[in-house]
């Protein structure tokens, strides 16, 4: 992995400057979508989470905005997040309101299927 000596001044200042206001930032994900260091696996989602995410989507590694939001948003915290188009916003959103469905206790059929 790259470390943020090695990248260009413009980028170490901007890490530097989030790490002092408490962002954490990835090294390896400078700008864009490019992926960062943090496995999905590593994020204690439920089996079908995981498989959707890496067997059907073929995702292994968080994007930058997803690196950062994912783990508190799961903690059960709420975040505010702004990144550019294709930067994985949606499925950073999505992951958490999908994991606090299939951890929820199950409920009991009313039997009727639905409708009258």
């Amino acid at each position: 992995t790259a470390s943020p000596s090695s990248s260009s001044s413009a980028s170490s200042s901007a890490a530097s400057s989030g790490a002092s206001r408490g962002i954490r930032t990835s090294a390896v994900a400078e700008s864009g979508n490019a992926p960062t260091t943090i496995a999905f696996a590593e994020l204690g989602l439920c089996a079908e989470s995981l498989r959707a995410v890496e067997e059907v989507k073929g995702f292994k590694f968080a994007t930058e905005v997803q690196d950062q939001t994912l783990p508190p948003i799961l903690e059960g915290r709420d975040v505010l997040a702004r990144a550019k188009t294709g930067s994985g916003k949606t499925l950073g959103f999505l992951l958490p309101a999908i994991e606090v469905l299939a951890r929820a206790p199950k409920q009991a059929s009313s039997g009727g299927g639905g409708g009258q």
